[in-house]
């Protein structure tokens, strides 16, 4: 397995998270992924698992992220 140095390790998850954001922000422009059944809250919660799984974020970060008052005007509308 090759190694990257540490100097390329921060370019390379820039660009993964560049990826991440572009597909998630493709499907919430299309409202769904074409050719499958991922709708908008689908893509928000696989980018953001891809996000903690690629270690862009850790997972205590990105619970910070979570906006719970807006989950529960959500669920309750």
């Amino acid at each position: 397995m090759a190694h990257l140095s540490p100097t390329v390790v921060p370019d390379v998850r820039i660009l993964t998270a560049y990826a991440i954001f572009g597909a998630s922000y493709l499907v919430f422009a299309l409202g769904k992924f074409p050719g499958l059944k991922i709708d908008r809250p689908g893509a928000a919660i696989i980018g953001a698992v891809t996000m903690v799984a690629f270690h862009i974020l850790q997972p205590a970060e990105a619970l910070r992220f979570i906006d719970f008052p807006t989950l529960v005007l959500c669920c309750f509308r």
